[in-house]
């Protein structure tokens, strides 16, 4: 077999070389930490959205209630849900069981995703019972957040408890992991897909419960079998074969679990490697490299013991590149301006100058936003700034921001927004008039699953304020 010295080395340069937005990244044998760093303003312990990456803790509370006797795999919607198969229904219904949904052929024959619920105040549950079916369960392959969500919602009928609540003493507690949070729906219900914030380091550990099969500090917390089913290690004998478990997919030799733009939790037995890792990227390009520089076909891989070259490397991760600045901050323009009308419904903007930065506000159907931006360093600060259409429709009421802002000249103004605890990065361009008494704005995101840039919104100054 053929070696290849300093595998993790190798990995980050082609991270590097391919321009692949890594976050955070911790990279274990067993227990042994072989590289953990954070590309600054992110950091390991603050906790982050992880997309679909949830739906691998929503399973893993499906695996605590089969074992604890609470739900089987064979329980219906029906069973669960009675009150909506009250009349006339399509039968094929009877046959979507919590092992249908777990394995994503539910006979549905579209993706419902999260970024389509969120904006609803209404009824998920009704939301996903009006969908047609179109195949007979365990027959088709499709992938879809809505399943997590009515599993969500079994798991809390069956328990009387969110899936949050119920995870706590079974899984979060015994595992140290206390700072999180989880998203509710309008009924009250976790997403089960989606809406888990929760650190790199915690997710890390989450790998490690299921490299070491369900055992935790000599404890066996969830059965091994289960475990195994979980992840792909048993072939599944019946239904549609897809290569996707209960959100793990075997991929020669790597088990990989991810949410969108790139949230990864990898678990490679045959090497005894975890790796955890937050991203905005697109598709699988991480997994790829996961893959290939990790875990090579009929090589050997060597992780050299954490040493100052590591050491030193991950000390020095960072997003925070400072722009070099077009003209003095002190001759840049600033104002109040009324915005005209625009499909975001921003009312106004304002933009003042400080000392070393710039402060910008917005007005708009949920208030007043602001965020202060450096302009010699980046600075951070909680903000509301609305930001969903942008942000694969997640909107936190407050989050942290680091944000810097430079002048190309006398008439532009860029100002960087990065959300330490999401994957979206956001460029704002403000063009002022040669007078300052008009401003045009242009917004745009590093990475969405929708638009990713705004269309222009237009205003006037207001010199009475």
């Amino acid at each position: 077999m053929q070696a290849t010295e300093y595998g993790i080395h190798t990995f980050l340069n082609h991270i590097e070389r391919d321009h692949i937005e890594l976050h955070n990244l911790i990279l274990s044998e067993g227990e042994k930490i072989v590289f953990c760093g954070g590309w600054k303003p992110y950091d390991i312990r603050t906790p982050y959205i992880l997309h679909s990456l949830t739906k691998i803790f929503t399973n893993t509370a499906v695996g605590f209630a089969v074992q604890e006797g609470k739900i089987r795999m064979s329980d219906t919607v029906v069973d669960f849900f009675p009150e909506y198969f009250q009349t006339d229904y399509d039968r094929r219904y009877d046959g979507m069981t919590v092992e249908s949904l777990i394995r994503m052929q539910n006979g549905h024959g579209r993706m419902i995703s999260g970024n389509e619920w969120r904006p609803q105040q209404s009824s998920w549950l009704e939301a996903f019972f009006r969908e047609p079916m179109v195949y007979e369960p365990l027959t088709h392959h499709q992938y879809s957040s809505g399943n997590s969500y009515v599993l969500s919602a079994i798991l809390q009928r069956a328990s009387s408890m969110t899936t949050e609540a119920y995870l706590r003493t079974r899984f979060f507690e015994p595992l140290g992991i206390e700072d999180y949070t989880w998203d509710v729906s309008p009924e009250g219900i976790n997403p089960g897909g989606n809406g888990l914030s929760l650190s790199t380091s915690d997710l890390h550990k989450t790998g490690l419960f299921y490299l070491q099969r369900g055992l935790w500090k000599g404890k066996q917390l969830l059965d091994g079998e289960w475990i195994d089913t979980a992840m792909g290690k048993i072939p599944f004998l019946t239904g549609a074969n897809s290569g996707y478990a209960y959100h793990w997919e075997p991929r020669g030799g790597c088990f990989l679990a991810g949410g969108a733009f790139g949230q990864t939790l990898a678990v490679i037995p045959d090497r005894n490697l975890v790796l955890a890792a937050t991203a905005a990227c697109e598709g699988e390009a991480l997994w790829n490299h996961i893959i290939q520089d990790l875990c090579p076909k009929d090589q050997t891989v060597y992780f050299p013991p954490a040493g100052e070259d590591l050491q030193k490397r991950a000390e020095g991760l960072s997003m925070e590149r400072i722009p070099v600045q077009g003209i003095p901050l002190e001759e840049g323009p600033e104002g109040f301006y009324e915005m005209e009308e625009n499909a975001y419904g921003i009312r106004s903007i304002e933009v003042r100058r400080e000392k070393g930065g710039v402060v910008f506000k917005m007005r708009d159907p949920r208030g007043e936003h602001s965020i202060r931006c450096g302009t010699d360093e980046w600075r951070y600060s909680m903000t509301s700034m609305t930001g969903n259409y942008l942000h694969h429709q997640y909107q936190p009421e407050w989050i942290k921001a680091a944000a810097f802002a430079w002048w190309k000249d006398r008439q532009l103004l860029y100002l960087k927004w990065r959300y330490p605890g999401m994957a979206f990065c956001d460029t704002v361009a403000l063009r002022f008039s040669p007078d300052g008494g008009r401003i045009r704005m242009n917004r745009s995101v590093n990475i969405n699953s929708q638009a990713r840039v705004l269309d222009t919104v237009a205003g006037k100054k207001r010199e009475d304020i």
